[in-house]
């Protein structure tokens, strides 16, 4: 059976003009972020449904999931998101996990479609607390990570796309950022781009919080942004 990417037979779509509740190192230079929409859908099949409510400005988002878990082959959860072209840059503050596991997962998803082995790579965090940066290169294959301790929210999660790299950072304040990790993978030019939760207990919900979201383009730059050295905190 093929598959739609980023088109889910079953979804919902928030819009940013209102607020909706639904079920189912230093800043590269971006374009000026349009107004759109959000697409909410589950991943996988949670034996609890999903919702996510998005702020008027589209800078907030509150999403609430179950679902087993966002590694290994296959992933369950919740996925709000936007279809995006090209070189990109994810930004966003998490504010709040609820703890239902202590792998209670929540953060950016760069993603092929919405088949839930689906290649994808990833910044989640988790109330350890720490931040783990997952990809998975083959569909239907196996996720790795690698992360960092000691990560407590709220805090700043960032993801960049420049070509096929994926370089993920982290911050405290939003100003100085440690990078995580980076990842090459050869991933279509389209790809679903958004927030993802997951509460690693398929009985119970979790309930992210979000701020400062920013989901844009990059312009045309010679080089990736993660040549440059990176400031630690």
């Amino acid at each position: 059976m093929s598959v739609h990417r980023c088109k889910p037979t079953m979804l919902a779509v928030l819009a940013l003009g209102g607020l909706c509740s639904v079920r189912g190192s230093a800043a590269p230079p971006v374009q000026e972020e349009r107004p759109g929409q959000f697409q909410s859908t589950a991943l996988g099949t949670p034996s609890l449904a999903g919702n996510a409510e998005v702020k008027p400005s589209g800078k907030g988002m509150t999403i609430t999931a179950a679902g087993t878990d966002i590694w290994d082959r296959e992933d369950e959860g919740h996925f709000v998101f936007r279809r995006l072209s090209g070189d990109a840059v994810v930004v966003v503050r998490i504010e709040s996990l609820i703890r239902t596991d202590e792998w209670a997962k929540g953060g950016i998803m760069f993603r092929e479609d919405l088949s839930p082995d689906s290649r994808h790579v990833s910044l989640l965090y988790t109330p350890r607390p720490l931040a783990a940066f997952q990809h998975r290169p083959d569909k239907g294959g196996i996720t790795s990570t690698k992360h960092i301790e000691g990560v407590a929210a709220p805090a700043w999660l960032k993801v960049e796309r420049f070509g096929r790299r994926f370089s993920a950072w982290v911050s405290g304040s939003g100003v100085r950022w440690r990078r995580v990790g980076h990842a090459d993978l050869e991933l279509p030019h389209e790809l679903c781009v958004g927030l993802v939760v997951s509460s690693h207990n398929a009985g119970k919900y979790t309930t992210a919080v979000f701020s400062d979201v920013a989901i844009r383009p990059i312009l045309n730059l010679a080089v990736p942004l993660d040549v440059a050295p990176t400031m630690g905190e």
